[in-house]
């Protein structure tokens, strides 16, 4: 049996944590539940009187546990350590601590070396630790996006004010090398033909409006989609650094079929990107005599220096929309129409707490409802292409 103890409320007080089954290392004392709490009131160097609950219990009885069990004393406790090793003649007498937070919420975690985490001015345990973490991911991001990367930086560090630090507005990341190195990755050199519009089997007036937007040859990443079927419909994911131009994959493979007569979704996490899209789209292709339309899940959409825009209907070549705003649609049973080409913005946000679910969901419900369509996705945050690649067929 195995009794952690406090320092009571008073300085001639201990609360004393019984727990049955002892484990074997102090490491392993872990989010337990006492078993009995008893309150040891102490007079002249001894025990006095014991209180369980309002219910006392025989000093004899509790002493004669205490000789026999394994005990760990906190630091505040540490006073009485002479009691228990002398007077009481126990030499399995320990000295550790305890996190706080844990013990708020009832359970009982002995720090040691190898599993607490400094936190102000105290240590608090890895399972506490990462709780603030999340809670602190929430309230300023609203997402645990970054959580598995920030818990490698909690691993690392063993300080959670330093990795909560980087969540600072005043935080200067040039101040500070050790923490934000983010992530490490080896070069890949690949040897990519370079692609001229004129050289690829689009029609001529798309080919016409790109050239008129100063794309006159195709960036690695795009020549790379080319060369592994994207004009000939084939399922890509397509991961690549941010302004890389993954964007423009996708208009490859849609506006072609757009021009044929089926439709084109785009879809993205944000009512501001599907904005943006949505306004360079309809500039682009409304030359080409393409509708273009949009749709976030709801009539109005308004935020500082933006313009208002408002759902229009979907009867239109070119569909812009949120995640939630195409999933709305398809929910309410409304007919999209023939769909040709589906792009997926973002796609690694299935990996997130809060949306993830409800994007796979979509994406399984886009697939049932247009088998034919060609399916991209499109990241440049994703660490296990090959999986997701494989699970997106």
């Amino acid at each position: 049996m195995l009794f952690v103890i406090r320092r009571g409320r008073k300085d001639s007080e201990l609360e004393a944590f019984y727990i049955e089954n002892e484990p074997e290392k102090l490491s392993q004392i872990q989010n337990l539940k006492a078993e009995r709490i008893f309150r040891l009131i102490m007079r002249d160097k001894r025990l006095f009187k014991v209180l369980e609950g309002s219910k006392y219990q025989n000093p004899k009885e509790i002493e004669k546990m205490l000789r026999t069990a394994r005990i760990v004393l906190t630091s505040d406790a540490a006073e009485w350590e002479e009691y228990f090793k002398i007077r009481l003649q126990n030499k399995k007498v320990e000295k550790s601590e305890l996190c706080r937070l844990c013990f708020l919420n009832g359970k009982i975690t002995v720090l040691t070396e190898g599993n607490r985490i400094k936190w102000h001015h105290e240590f608090i345990c890895e399972s506490c630790a990462e709780e603030e973490l999340k809670n602190e991911l929430r309230y300023r991001f609203r997402s645990l996006g970054m959580f598995d990367q920030a818990k490698k930086l909690l691993e690392r560090f063993r300080d959670l004010n330093k990795v909560m630090a980087i969540f600072d507005p005043r935080f200067d990341p040039t101040k500070n090398p050790d923490v934000t190195k983010w992530d490490e990755l080896e070069p890949k050199r690949i040897k990519v033909e370079e692609l001229c519009i004129d050289e690829i089997s689009i029609p001529e007036e798309f080919k016409r409006v790109l050239k008129e937007e100063g794309v006159s040859s195709l960036l690695p990443v795009q020549s790379l989609a080319i060369k592994n079927g994207l004009l000939e419909g084939e399922n890509l994911l397509v991961v690549s650094a941010t302004a890389s131009g993954k964007t423009l994959i996708g208009e490859l493979a849609g506006i072609p079929k757009a021009i044929e007569g089926k439709k084109f979704l785009f879809l993205v996490p944000l009512v501001a990107l599907a904005n943006q899209k949505y306004e360079d789209f309809k500039r682009r292709y409304s030359k080409l005599g393409l509708k273009v339309a949009i749709r976030v899940g709801m009539s109005r959409i308004k935020t500082k220096d933006e313009l208002v825009v408002v759902d229009t209907g979907i009867d239109a070549d070119i569909i812009v929309g949120t995640y939630e705003g195409i999933d709305y649609l398809l929910r309410a049973g409304r007919k999209i129409g023939n769909v040709g080409t589906i792009v997926i913005d973002e796609i690694h946000m299935l990996d997130d707490e809060e949306r993830g679910a409800r994007l796979d969901g979509l994406v399984a419900r886009l697939r049932k409802l247009y088998p034919n369509a060609q399916f991209i996705g499109l990241s440049a945050t994703i660490g296990n292409p090959q999986e997701l690649a494989k699970e997106l067929g």
